[in-house]
């Protein structure tokens, strides 16, 4: 998404791909606001799709299509972060 992003609005092959890929993202995201990668949860799924989303202009915090039961992207990315402050 974030290297197809700029080209958005100019190729009408690219937007239907990026929506796609957007409308897939939605759908694979977990009730608690995760992505299961290779069957595991993983803070990197969700910064590359939040990276993604956001160079679309699309809010990952406030976006209804990455809300699920109350719980965002970003949300999600959080619970992740280490008492030392990493991830």
């Amino acid at each position: 998404l974030q290297a197809l992003a700029p080209y958005y609005n100019i190729d009408g092959a690219i937007r239907v791909a990026i929506d796609q890929a957007v409308c897939y993202l939605s759908n694979i995201q977990q009730q608690n606001g995760r992505f299961l990668t290779n069957g595991e949860e993983s803070c990197e799924s969700l910064v590359q799709a939040i990276i993604g989303l956001c160079s679309l202009g699309i809010n990952p915090e406030k976006d209804s299509r990455f809300v699920k039961n109350g719980h965002s992207l970003v949300e999600a990315f959080l619970t992740f972060q280490q008492p030392d402050r990493g991830f």
